[in-house]
């Protein structure tokens, strides 16, 4: 799935869900707005730290953001991300085993 799609869904199902309020939802789909305007064909998967802090950087410097937006549209999507994982729909390179550690690998 892609990180618009994924951020659109998240933001959605909060809302739906009466978690938030839709003031609040507002808020978060503009911060969806800024990440989709740059990160919207990627795969929420195949995400990397580096898309991470070029999309930061272009938010700033060529969208003109200021910097406390900026931390809201990170925030969001570090918490769409973790409840990705949450569900299982991601899972972080830091959770993966590396290949000698599964047991069909080992001699």
């Amino acid at each position: 799935m892609t990180v618009e799609g994924f951020l659109r869904r998240f933001v959605d199902g909060l809302e739906s869900s009466g978690q938030i309020e839709r003031t609040t939802a507002t808020g978060y789909r503009a911060s969806a707005e800024h990440a989709s305007r740059h990160l919207s064909d990627k795969r929420i998967d195949k995400l990397a730290g580096e898309m991470i802090l070029n999309w930061q950087d272009k938010l700033l410097n060529e969208d003109g953001l200021c910097s406390d937006s900026v931390v809201k549209d990170h925030r969001l999507l570090k918490q769409a991300l973790s409840y990705a994982v949450e569900i299982g729909a991601l899972l972080p390179a830091d959770r993966r085993r590396r290949p000698w550690q599964h047991s069909s690998l080992r001699r």
